[in-house]
């Protein structure tokens, strides 16, 4: 039986740095695709599903899913960084 990790949305630029970016928790991003009239350039996203993706620092460790670097970066890193 495989376990699932416990945080599923893994940040890559940490949220707590996106929060000094943004306004009411919203940041604005660009459009990387293929520009088009019904995409706007530019939208207002959640820092909590900006920079992000599902399950980033998850790897399996005898058929379970561990997230252990998720942990580290938490208390190490964004624990240490200011709000």
């Amino acid at each position: 039986m495989c376990r699932m990790a416990k945080v599923k949305n893994s940040h890559y630029v940490p949220r707590v740095y996106l929060k000094s970016w943004s306004k009411d928790n919203r940041i604005h991003t660009y459009d990387l695709f293929v520009p088009h009239k019904k995409r706007p350039l530019w939208k207002g996203n959640s820092t909590r599903f900006t920079s992000s993706e599902k399950y980033f620092y998850a790897y399996y460790d005898n058929n379970d899913l561990n997230d252990g670097f998720e942990d580290i970066f938490s208390k190490e890193i964004e624990g240490r960084y200011p709000e």
